[in-house]
């Protein structure tokens, strides 16, 4: 995954779980990050955007149901950094 000069999201890869987004567009990106199976994805603004797997509840919604919708995770927080891991952020 990577963020054009024009802050648009583009991922690219396997996708099996929705960690690509579904072919949705996403602009006003500031930066992103990508686990095993799912990507987060920082906003302008701080705002906080993630998809894909969720065996190990790595996409911060409560429980681990597994998504292809992208949602912010169970937070009102604003972030200005984002990192993942293979299984956690």
């Amino acid at each position: 995954a990577a963020v054009t000069a024009s802050s648009e999201l583009v991922c690219w890869g396997k996708d099996v779980n929705g960690q690509l987004g579904g072919g949705r567009k996403l602009i006003g990106v500031d930066s992103v990050c990508c686990g095993s199976e799912h990507t987060a994805v920082l906003l302008d603004g701080g705002r906080s955007l993630i998809f894909g797997w969720n065996e190990h509840g790595q996409l911060g919604h409560h429980g681990n149901r597994e998504t292809t919708e992208i949602m912010p995770p169970d937070s009102r927080r604003t972030f200005t950094k984002i990192a993942c891991g293979g299984s956690h952020n």
